[in-house]
């Protein structure tokens, strides 16, 4: 897609002391297409390792509670009860949380998104070790739990860095490295506890004081993110939308093409069976271990980690796998991946409810940890393809009517299709309406005094992506509101029966993920529509005829262009495109 024109000196000049220049190689969206997990360049590796240091340090906050829960129900006087709705208060803030979190990513930006809320719940961390009663215990646990929603900012900033190839490994490996926090904390807070009654303290002040310990982890990650985070390649959202360069949306449209596709809400119900179930185990598993098989809190703190430890390895192995199987077998490898492995993992939990010896429970636990956490990270390598609705911006910071006043003009937008069709400016608009008309195009080298200049207009931005990761996320802390609702409150079922019947729940919870289908690509047991349906038919039905007049669908055009991949190896002729068919734009 090329632009061919003069520029002037002036615009040369502009180009030359803007280039564009990333540490890593780029796509046509000026994401990344390789990821180096040990660089911190920026802005893309940066980007991924505040985001999965935050949710790390909130994870920990979340679930600092649990490992130390036979010393605070002595301390509060406890019941299971107590304890079980306090586990479930944890988790249930976070549902409506990360939806809001979702839009708020969409309107704002990951940075701030995340930034805000990470500070406004950190005094409920301090507040913690001022508890005096189950009310109290309950409602800083539910307001601490809110942090659980920077998951959502996690996802939504990695799948605006990296191109589709890889946005399974950097979605995994983000979420995954953060969700450790879920086990670092069985860890740390009793070592801390311990650190802390030893210098002197009784051991009822202790564990209070250690709270303090996770509450400035979680606010110096806040900060960091708020310095040196940046929320696209290119900018942040706000001084690209000053510049003019990032026109605003209404929360209306982002949320109403979220909330309308039917395959945001299965993965909504599914991610609920695998990250909500690994939720409910941060809440229940030290208890468990320390109860039923009679161990020191400590020795039973080390082993209920290495659950939440194996996501290290795990959740960015889903994510991975999701990107291989996708690349061998398209969408319907990606979708395959997820029920097989999601369905294990569901199969190995009953298993765990039913191993009566410590050495067998460890075991089998360490499995189920590895396949329900890769499920997670293989979910949201579905993610990202659901909706993409989008805005443009152009991110060369030039006046596109200058452009055009100097000589430079469109000749057309030419699709993979050879497609070609002619773009009109309309200067009463000036630089957003340009914008609309340029974010696809691509200025070749053009000759202007002996200068040789290249610009480039990109599209960015998935205005409907937040509200989909959202909704996902959302779906997990329901899951872990419902599981433990269910089989974990109160003394209904015994811990190991409640395990085994949350196994259940699992493998049949997994099952309408058959019913997802994209009709360019195809579903588990179907292959594409007969009536050839291309990436840009897809993406595009989600613009109305007046938006697509105003040139707002060009930047889903884009998208559509880079998610091709998702055809496979070896796909069926019916998944390409026809080449002599005319565009549907």
């Amino acid at each position: 897609m090329e632009v061919e024109g003069t520029l002037t000196a002036t615009s040369l000049d502009q180009s030359k002391s803007n280039p564009q220049k990333f540490a890593l190689p780029v796509d046509s969206e000026h994401k990344a297409t390789e990821f180096r997990l040990f660089s911190i360049a920026k802005p893309h590796m940066r980007a991924f390792h505040l985001s999965w240091v935050s949710f790390f340090s909130c994870f920990v906050s979340s679930f600092a509670a649990p490992p130390l829960i036979p010393i605070i129900r002595d301390n509060l006087n406890l019941t299971a009860t107590d304890i079980g709705n306090a586990g479930i208060a944890s988790v249930s803030g976070a549902v409506f949380a990360r939806v809001v979190m979702g839009s708020a990513c969409d309107l704002f930006g990951p940075r701030l998104a995340s930034t805000a809320l990470i500070l406004i719940t950190a005094p409920a961390v301090y507040f913690t070790s001022i508890a005096n009663d189950a009310i109290s215990f309950l409602l800083v646990r539910f307001f601490t739990g809110f942090s659980l929603a920077t998951f959502v900012s996690t996802q939504f900033w990695m799948s605006s860095m990296f191109s589709p190839p890889i946005v399974g490994a950097a979605n995994g490996v983000a979420a995954g490295w953060g969700n450790l926090g879920g086990g670092a904390t069985q860890l740390i807070m009793p070592l801390v506890f311990s650190l802390i009654r030893d210098i002197g303290a009784a051991k009822f002040t202790a564990w209070r004081v250690a709270f303090f310990v996770p509450a400035l982890f979680q606010m110096l990650s806040a900060f960091a993110i708020l310095i040196f985070g940046q929320d696209t390649p290119d900018g942040n959202f706000r001084g690209l939308e000053k510049s003019g360069d990032k026109p605003k949306d209404k929360f209306s449209s982002v949320f109403h093409h979220g909330v309308t596709n039917y395959r945001g809400w299965i993965l909504a119900l599914t991610y609920g069976y695998c990250f909500g179930v690994e939720l409910a185990v941060d809440n229940i598993i030290a208890e468990y271990f320390y109860d039923r098989f009679n161990l020191k809190l400590h020795t039973a703190g080390i082993i209920a980690a290495t659950f939440g430890l194996a996501n290290v390895v795990s959740r960015p192995a889903g994510g991975i796998l999701s990107d291989a199987m996708a690349k061998r077998f398209g969408m319907r490898g990606r979708l395959w991946g997820l029920w097989v492995v999601q369905t294990l993992g569901g199969v190995l939990c009953v298993v765990l409810g039913q191993v009566g010896s410590l050495s067998a429970s460890i075991a089998v636990m360490i499995l189920f940890s590895f396949f329900v956490q890769a499920a997670c990270g293989l979910t949201f390598g579905v993610v990202p393809f659901v909706s993409r609705r989008m805005d443009a911006f152009n991110p060369t910071g030039l006046d596109p009517e200058t452009l055009i006043q100097g000589g430079a003009h469109p000749v057309g937008l030419t699709t993979p299709n050879e497609r070609r069709v002619e773009s009109q400016p309309n200067h009463s608009r000036k630089r957003n309406r340009t914008i609309e008309l340029f974010n696809t195009y691509r200025a070749s080298s053009c000759p202007y005094h002996g200068y040789v200049v290249e610009k480039r207009w990109h599209v960015r931005d998935p205005r409907s992506l937040g509200v989909i990761s959202g909704m996902t996320g959302g779906g997990g802390n329901v899951g872990a509101v419902l599981t433990q609702l269910i089989f974990f409150k109160g003394s209904r079922y015994s811990k190991e029966t409640g395990i085994t019947l949350m196994g259940i729940m699992i493998i049949c919870c997994t099952l309408p993920i058959t019913l997802i289908y994209f009709p360019q690509w195809g579903g588990m047991f179907c292959g594409p529509a007969k009536k050839k349906v291309t990436e840009e038919d897809y993406y595009l039905s989600e613009w109305s005829s007046k938006e697509k007049e105003k040139g707002f669908h060009l930047a889903s055009i884009k998208f559509a262009e880079n998610s091709r991949s998702e055809r496979g190896g070896k796909v069926d002729s019916v998944t390409r495109p026809d080449e002599t068919s005319q565009p549907n734009v």
